[in-house]
């Protein structure tokens, strides 16, 4: 979540069986300049004091590895003091844009800037994480896959029927305006065979809608269901 959620009631996230978050730390700026989420501290310290789990993410605008490797400086700076216990992702999507800040960086350069921020995240005693939309992870043309040693996140843009199936299931509520949904499962190999079979049926309800479903490590918490904002 960012900013553009505006005030969350984590209570009622908490409430609605969420185990933890992805909260957005900062971000760079098309100007090159950082800035921290409006929202970020807030929505650390509410979670927090509702009982989530935290984890956070730098939306890059990277261009080399001096910048990447400034971001993660910055991010970590950010959180001390806060019970982050989840992967530090670095966010790095839409440079396919003539737009974007990035939009000249090559692959190598790409996969580089990545690895200096994961670098700089893990040599803090943080696990990392690259984050992107899955049609530019899942390419070659755009990435080195092979290079990123850490858990990817896959998402895709879907739709808002996946959100309804998910609510009936009991996970998530409705989001009205757009978003990307992403579903994450971690394996906890002390689940009983129902909650196992329950995880099995929902995974198998968003790859059928189209959502990416990925195993990224092995944890206490089995899964997660997180509506994922533009940017």
């Amino acid at each position: 979540v960012s900013k553009w959620q505006g005030k969350i009631d984590w209570s009622e996230v908490k409430t609605a069986g969420m185990d933890f978050a992805y909260i957005r730390i900062g971000y760079r700026g098309s100007n090159g300049k950082i800035y921290k989420d409006d929202n970020a501290d807030y929505n650390i310290q509410e979670a927090e004091k509702a009982g989530l789990l935290i984890g956070v993410y730098f939306f890059t605008n990277a261009v080399d590895e001096k910048e990447a490797a400034e971001e993660a400086r910055w991010t970590l700076e950010a959180i001390e003091g806060y019970p982050v216990s989840y992967p530090v992702v670095y966010d790095c999507e839409g440079f396919r844009s003539k737009d974007s800040r990035m939009h000249l960086v090559s692959r190598i350069e790409r996969t580089k800037n990545a690895l200096a921020f994961l670098k700089t995240v893990t040599d803090a005693g943080y696990e990392a994480m690259l984050y992107g939309a899955r049609d530019e992870l899942s390419d070659s043309v755009y990435w080195n896959i092979s290079e990123i040693a850490k858990g990817i996140g896959l998402s895709r843009n879907t739709t808002a029927s996946l959100l309804k199936e998910c609510e009936a299931l009991g996970y998530i509520q409705q989001i009205e305006t757009g978003f990307r949904i992403t579903i994450g499962f971690f394996i906890n190999e002390s689940i009983n065979k129902e909650r196992r079979g329950l995880h099995e049926s929902i995974q198998a309800l968003c790859i059928s809608k189209g959502a990416s479903a990925i195993q990224l490590n092995k944890r206490a918490i089995d899964f997660l269901c997180v509506a994922w904002p533009n940017r």
